[in-house]
C-alpha cells in the first residue's frame, strides 16, 4: 500500500490523459486567432500544443524581428545539448516549442525535464496518433491552471480511503476510471518501466503506475 512518503505529491493530481483546456478556454483560443502581440496568443498557442496532429504548428508564436539571432543561437545550443540535427529542428518549430513551454510556466504548469521533455513527448504522440501526454506535467499554481487546463481531480492522500456512501464512491470510481482510461495495464506500464534510463521519462511512468 502506498505512503505519503513514497508517492510524489504531483502523483495525486489525477489529470486527463491528454492536455486539455476547459470549455471556456478552448472557446476563447478559437476566436483569438488574429493576435497583435505575443501575450494574446496565449490560449491559441496552449490549444495547439494540445492538437498534435500537426507536427508543424508555428503560426502561433510572435516574435519579433530584432529577437530572431538571439531566437537562433538559442536553438542551436538547445540542438547541441540535446543531440538533434539543427536540419530537423526549424527555427519556427523551436520557437512554437520553446514558447509554448513558456506559456504552460505562465500559468501555473511546468514539464518535468523541460523544453526537451515537451518536444519528446510532443513528437511521440505525433506519431502514436494520441494527444499530447499529462504525465509529465507538474502543476505549480492550481489556482492559475485550473482557468485554462482542465486539471481533473486531486487526490486527499496516496493511502486509499473509504467514501461515506456508496453513491460517493460510484461518483469518484467513474471520473477517475474517466480520466485514467483503460488502454494500459500496469504489467505494461511496469515493462516500460525496467527499460527506460531518462530519469525524466521514469518519472513520469511511474505516475502513470500509480494512476493505475
Amino acid at each position: 500500500m502506498a505512503t505519503q512518503d513514497d508517492v510524489d505529491l504531483q502523483y495525486l493530481w489525477i489529470l486527463p490523459k491528454y492536455l486539455e483546456l476547459t470549455p471556456e478556454a478552448k472557446y476563447r483560443a478559437s476566436g483569438n486567432l488574429h493576435c497583435s502581440s505575443d501575450s494574446d496568443f496565449d490560449l491559441v498557442r496552449l490549444n495547439a500544443l494540445s492538437d498534435t496532429t500537426k507536427i508543424y504548428r508555428c503560426g502561433c508564436v510572435y516574435v519579433k524581428s530584432e529577437d530572431l539571432n538571439t531566437e537562433e543561437s538559442e536553438r542551436l545550443r538547445f540542438c547541441k545539448e540535446n543531440s538533434i540535427r539543427s536540419s530537423c529542428m526549424p527555427i519556427a518549430q523551436f520557437k512554437f516549442y520553446k514558447h509554448g513551454h513558456r506559456t504552460l510556466r505562465e500559468h501555473g504548469v511546468d514539464i518535468r525535464g523541460g523544453l526537451a521533455a515537451l518536444l519528446r513527448l510532443d513528437q511521440q504522440a505525433y506519431k502514436e496518433k494520441t494527444g499530447f501526454p499529462t504525465s509529465a506535467l507538474i502543476i505549480m499554481d492550481p489556482e492559475k491552471a485550473s482557468k485554462v487546463i482542465n486539471l481533473g481531480v486531486k487526490l486527499d492522500s496516496p493511502v486509499p480511503t473509504h467514501p461515506k456512501s456508496l453513491e460517493e464512491a460510484a461518483t469518484m470510481y467513474g471520473r477517475i476510471v474517466a480520466l485514467v482510461g483503460d488502454d494500459k495495464t500496469i504489467k505494461e506500464v511496469e515493462k516500460d518501466i525496467s527499460e527506460t534510463k531518462n530519469e525524466h521519462k521514469l518519472w513520469a511512468l511511474k505516475r502513470e503506475k500509480f494512476r493505475l
